[in-house]
């Protein structure tokens, strides 16, 4: 079996998201705790662990404070670098009507009598999703021009 070739350590590149995380895990902190030391939200430094969120200049001098590590070089060349992700399709309304049903089915136990009568809703539901989808459509709008 054939080894891949590893960088040496100080060569590897690593996302700002990573080296956040990885100093935070030496400290042997959580996202909780570093919330308390550097006041920013702990759904922000989760996305900046996750490379979702670059963070105000604020956060990034907050994290580096708390953090006791430069970031604000690495997070500026990493965001100036990363290529923008090309949309994806767009989500199917029909899908978004059945996810908020199967939703309302977990909530509750449901009788069989309120499974008729959510399933009923879907159905309506989906039909006008379907009508509201097709009066949008491209070329119902052409035609009315």
């Amino acid at each position: 079996m054939e080894k891949k070739s590893q960088k040496p350590f100080f060569q590897m590149e690593f996302t700002p998201g990573e080296i956040v995380a990885a100093r935070r895990k030496k400290l042997g902190w959580s996202q909780e705790e570093l919330e308390y030391r550097s006041g920013v939200s702990m759904s922000q430094i989760y996305r900046i662990e996750n490379n979702k969120s670059k963070g105000g200049e604020d956060v990034i001098k907050n994290l580096e404070e708390a953090l006791q590590i430069p970031l604000k070089d690495v997070f500026d060349d990493y965001w100036k670098n990363k290529k923008p992700k090309k949309p994806g399709p767009k989500t199917d309304p029909r899908k978004t009507v059945i996810k908020g049903f199967i939703r309302e089915i977990n909530k509750k136990n449901p009788t069989v009598k309120e499974l008729e009568n959510i399933f009923e809703r879907v159905i309506k539901d989906l039909d006008d999703t379907l009508l509201d989808a097709a009066q949008k459509s491209p070329e119902n709008t052409s035609q009315k021009q």
